[in-house]
């Protein structure tokens, strides 16, 4: 995020994402795990939805660009999603999806791999909503229990890469969720990283809801 309302941009783009997927839930569903469902309509889906987040985000700068029309420059985010097959499952089934240079990380067995990424080549990294709306990528993929999904900036899936912060990250997330405290304190960890920003969620994926052990301290 680069521009002067970007944090602004993004917040608007996360909450009306989460309406998107609500407005067209039942057709997400058809699509990701219906018989008939096709890669081509999801993402066909996804860009539709995407749009709709894109003119949202036009709102925060109405008015500010030539002629009034919306400053995308000022307003320029890249943005990664995943959608999650809930109830339990021994092996779970996820869509990632996004525009830019973000980053979903698999730990599994004790190592980071790259499981999606907006952008393969340096051009599509450099991709931003709201402008590049149409031209989203997708991804279907699986967990099984054991496993952690990671939705994380590009400058901290670059610090996971690293075998000294991986190993250390992995031996705090492998086993179980920490407490909020603890992740927010280990997420700033006093390392050198590209960049200063470490946005992160994480999937925990625990299998059945019998077997996830409780938070650690």
């Amino acid at each position: 995020m680069r521009g002067r309302w970007s944090q602004s941009a993004a917040d608007r783009a996360c909450r009306n994402l989460a309406a998107q997927v609500a407005r067209y839930g039942d057709t997400l569903g058809h699509q990701l795990y219906g018989p008939t469902g096709s890669d081509d309509d999801l993402t066909g889906l996804l860009r539709t939805a995407l749009q709709g987040v894109a003119h949202s985000m036009g709102l925060v700068t109405r008015g500010e660009g030539p002629g009034g029309e919306p400053d995308d420059a000022a307003i320029a985010v890249a943005l990664t999603g995943l959608l999650s097959r809930l109830g339990d499952s021994r092996q779970r089934e996820h869509v990632a999806f996004g525009i830019g240079d973000g980053a979903l990380m698999l730990l599994r067995d004790g190592a980071w791999t790259i499981a999606f990424t907006p952008g393969e080549t340096v051009a599509e990294r450099g991709l931003r909503l709201p402008a590049a709306a149409q031209q989203v990528r997708c991804v279907r993929l699986t967990t099984r229990p054991g496993d952690l999904l990671a939705l994380r900036s590009s400058s901290l899936a670059e610090l996971l890469v690293r075998p000294e912060a991986g190993d250390w990250f992995a031996e705090r997330w492998a086993a179980r969720r920490p407490y909020l405290t603890s992740f927010l304190s280990e997420v700033n960890v006093p390392v050198r990283s590209p960049g200063g920003d470490r946005t992160v969620v994480c999937l925990w994926d625990f299998g059945e809801a019998r077997e996830t052990p409780p938070a650690d301290s």
